[in-house]
């Protein structure tokens, strides 16, 4: 899979939950509910599941084998062996 298409859909996996615990975090924090410190903690823990995710995409599954022109599925309906 290619880098960019990992990358926006490691990204479109945390934003959806990223903004709305910001705009939430954000209000408890100023209101004094929870402390400054948990509003990073929150960002850091999304990065990290991106990342996770861009990994994990990245991976090649079992079964296959990478070639200069793609993967090739050898435990699939098309192997005769």
């Amino acid at each position: 899979m290619p880098r960019a298409v990992r990358l926006r859909i490691a990204l479109s996996a945390a934003l959806p939950t990223l903004v709305p615990a910001l705009v939430v975090l954000s209000a408890l924090a100023l209101a004094g509910v929870v402390t400054w410190t948990v509003v990073p903690s929150v960002v850091f823990a999304l990065a990290v599941h991106s990342l996770i995710t861009f990994v994990r995409l990245g991976r090649i599954p079992a079964g296959t084998v990478a070639t200069t022109a793609g993967t090739v599925d050898t435990d699939g309906p098309g192997d005769r062996t």
